[in-house]
């Protein structure tokens, strides 16, 4: 990846259980817009003081869930209130089909009214928009011609349009900064002087002639991006070699500018800070979809530069007031704005303000999905080379299969994902995303999504979530599934607090100068993996076996093992202190200079391992019998035994001092 994305990529140091954290997280968040989504359905079926209710509730959550217990709520809710509108349909229709035929006053009955039977070859049901003035029908009619005529099926309206202008300039103005927060960051790290400025006004050209540095180009264009004003300068044009045209251009700019600047003066104007402010001159803007951007207030000199006829209601208080919607406000007033809806949807279509936000926004999703950056921010094409030498040649494939999804979606799953805001799966797609060979093959979800139905779905989605929320089901969660590390040496490094780490299993991976601290251990096997000066401290170890692993200088301290046998792992100086040990024989193992020292320990049998210069002192031991294990110029002391008797293993050279023994 480094080769890719550039030398100086940076790279965050992090361990397996903030990933394993990170990852969980992502799955409550994306259960969580899954459990709102559904919120979102009924919100609208139920009353105000209910939604309000259920807002305040979602507000206070923080846990999954306490978010399903909120949903769930609604849902009893919902259907509390389907149950009260059922009924009233009933009892209305019931009146209506059965009307009273007749009633009586007195000894008189009144009989109903004879109506005269209408007949017509056809009729005509009146809705709201028959309502519409004339001019409101006019403008749709137009705005409805327009669209079939650009064969378009969008009926967005204008306010709509304005929301996905705003949005996709957030993207836009997001993806901006994220270039040049990158830039920056590797400018600043690459830099190794200040930067200076292009020429000051005083410096002279033999100044500049004697000056044997070179200019570095990407430096001072940078300056330019930062600096503007400074182009303006007297010396800017040869500085950046400039040809007479372009020279001649910088100059008609300044001279525009000083002009204006000198007329601002003259009239009593405030010109602090004018060579840092964009101008515009004699330039109005009209029917502008966005307002003008700032950099920071007031970095702007508008003379005789309105913005007339904004499709926006945004921006400063000049162009409010001059925008149509503001218009349309103070000029009609009828039909609850809607003739000022309709026009304004007739502009945008006029204007095809509504096709260049759908250009810019597909534009901007094609050049957005699937960037890469390399470290100064300049982005790199993605091939499949690229993303499979990234990420490998199975997320390639995951990736192609989403991809390929996203153009499967039928018509209806379209309707559900507008309505509900999700869908199920048909058949066919399921077999390409779970099927037998597909990149996400789960046989378990084949089996569950056969003869699955939308409402067969939702009930079931509905009884989790009141499951969750009664909290009857918790939320799976990543768990620490370590890969062995095989041949990869570890050399000049430390494992502190990170039992993850210490818990991976060493094969042929060689230990030099890495202290274990704070670090336990379980099914953290060491295999062909020879340890050079490794303390162990505080790191107790069990089901931890080390096989065919020799051990030098590495010390055993405060850590007690369990379950770990020691085979075929010749020790040197690798003491064992505050550290007892339970079934965990030593077969195969000569020590030398390996003292036991306020260690006890049990069902540790010393087998065909030879010992020397290895005393035990304060380390009573019991049922650990020595089996053809000489002991060479050693010593017990103060180590009281049991049952642990000496199988040939003849000692020599052995001193016992206060060490009584029963049964050996």
């Amino acid at each position: 990846m480094k080769n890719l994305l550039g030398d100086q990529t940076i790279q965050i140091n992090t361990t397996q259980d903030s990933v394993l954290e990170l990852s969980n997280h992502w799955i409550e968040q994306a259960f969580s817009a899954l459990i709102a989504t559904v919120a979102n359905e009924k919100i609208s079926k139920i009353s105000h003081l209910e939604s309000k209710f259920h807002e305040k509730c979602v507000k206070s959550v923080k846990s999954i869930e306490d978010h399903a217990k909120c949903v769930s709520d609604l849902l009893i809710i919902s259907r509390a209130q389907n149950r009260r509108q059922e009924r009233a349909r009933k009892l209305v229709k019931k009146v209506t089909e059965n009307p009273p035929t007749d009633t009586w006053v007195g000894a008189f009955r009144i009989r109903k009214k004879r109506q005269t039977v209408v007949r017509r070859s056809g009729y005509t049901l009146r809705s709201s928009k028959d309502d519409a003035s004339p001019f409101t029908k006019i403008t749709k009619q137009i705005t409805k011609t327009i669209r079939a005529l650009k064969n378009k099926k969008d009926e967005r309206g204008w306010r709509q349009i304005m929301v996905d202008v705003k949005r996709t300039g957030d993207l836009v103005e997001k993806r901006n900064k994220v270039k040049e927060m990158i830039g920056k960051s590797v400018r600043g790290r690459t830099r190794s002087n200040a930067r200076k400025p292009l020429a000051d006004n005083n410096t002279s050209d033999e100044q500049l002639e004697n000056d044997s540095k070179p200019v570095n180009m990407d430096e001072m264009f940078q300056r330019l991006q930062d600096h503007p004003e400074e182009i303006l300068k007297n010396d800017a044009p040869r500085l950046l070699n400039m040809t007479g045209e372009q020279s001649e251009a910088v100059g008609r700019i300044k001279l525009i500018r000083d002009a204006v600047k000198l007329g601002l003066s003259l009239g009593g104007q405030n010109v602090r800070g004018f060579d840092q402010k964009s101008l515009r001159f004699a330039s109005p803007r009209f029917f502008a979809i966005a307002p003008e951007e700032h950099k920071r207030k007031d970095d702007t000199v508008n003379i005789l530069s309105p913005s007339l006829f904004s499709l926006h209601d945004e921006g400063t208080q000049e162009e409010k007031s001059l925008s149509l919607p503001k218009i349309f406000d103070n000029t009609i007033t009828q039909h609850d704005g809607a003739e000022k809806d309709s026009f304004m949807d007739l502009i945008t279509e006029i204007s095809g303000v509504a096709d260049a936000v759908d250009d810019a926004a597909q534009k901007v999703a094609r050049e957005s999905e699937g960037v890469l950056m390399k470290s100064d921010g300049a982005e790199i094409s993605v091939s499949r080379e690229n993303v499979t030498r990234i990420y490998g040649e199975d997320n390639y494939r995951k990736m192609k299969v989403l991809e390929k999804m996203h153009g499967m979606y039928t018509e209806e799953q379209m309707h559900h994902f507008n309505k509900s805001g999700y869908a199920i799966m048909n058949d066919k797609q399921r077999e390409m995303m779970y099927g037998a060979g597909a990149p996400f093959e789960n046989a378990q979800t084949m089996k569950a999504g056969q003869n699955l139905t939308m409402a067969r779905a939702k009930r079931a989605l509905h009884t989790v979530i009141h499951e969750i929320g009664k909290g009857n089901i918790k939320m799976g969660k990543y768990e620490k599934r370590m890969k062995d590390i095989v041949g990869s040496p570890i050399l000049f490094s430390s494992i502190v607090a990170s039992p993850a780490t210490a818990s991976q299993a060493l094969i042929m991976s060689p230990v030099l100068f890495t202290p274990i601290v704070l670090s336990p251990s379980i099914y953290g096997s060491v295999i062909l993996s020879p340890w050079v000066f490794v303390p162990v401290i505080l790191g107790p170890r069990i089901l931890a076996p080390i096989i065919v692993s020799p051990a030098i200088f590495s010390p055993i301290v405060l850590s007690p093992l369990a379950l770990d046998p020691i085979i075929l792992v010749p020790g040197v100086a690798n003491p064992i202190v505050l550290s007892p040990f339970l079934l965990s024989p030593f077969i195969l193992s000569p020590q030398v200079m390996t003292p036991i020292i306020l260690s006890p320990f049990a069902l540790s049998p010393f087998i065909l391992t030879p010992t020397a210069l290895s005393p035990l002192i304060l380390s009573p031991f019991v049922l650990s019998p020595s089996v053809l294990s000489p002991s060479f110029v050693t010593a017990v002391i103060m180590s009281p035994y049991a049952l642990s008797p000496s199988v040939l293993s003849p000692p020599t050279m052995i001193s016992v001092f206060a060490s009584p023994s029963i049964l050996s």
